[in-house]
């Protein structure tokens, strides 16, 4: 079998071995652009918002801006996950070629049995 014959002396005829390389994952970064701006955005919320609670004390402006100093982070916060969720899907993706490559590898190798 080791020289190319098969067991009766004729030679062996296995189907094409699959292509490799494929569906390797690519690194994430720490965080994405998207996030860095959500991030200043959100911080410039707060700043906006805490400054016009100081300069305008009325009830509706501090309630304005305790809204606006939630909204802010948790907009950010949002944008995160959304980057987690796009990374889950690659992951995903990079799996599920991995789960085909290895059923064609496993179909293939049964046939040769």
């Amino acid at each position: 079998v080791e020289t190319g014959q098969g067991g009766v002396g004729g030679p062996l005829n296995l189907p094409p071995d699959p292509e490799t390389g494929k569906g390797f994952l690519k690194p994430i970064p720490e965080t994405t652009p998207m996030e860095k701006t959500m991030g200043i955005v959100g911080g410039a919320c707060v700043v906006t918002a805490l400054a016009a609670m100081i300069v305008e004390q009325s009830t509706i402006v501090i309630l304005g801006g305790i809204l606006s100093s939630i909204v802010g982070p948790y907009a950010y916060w949002q944008q995160t996950r959304l980057t987690d969720i796009k990374a889950l899907k690659e992951t995903h993706a990079a799996i599920q070629e991995e789960v085909d490559r290895f059923s064609d590898e496993n179909h293939r190798l049964s046939s040769n049995i």
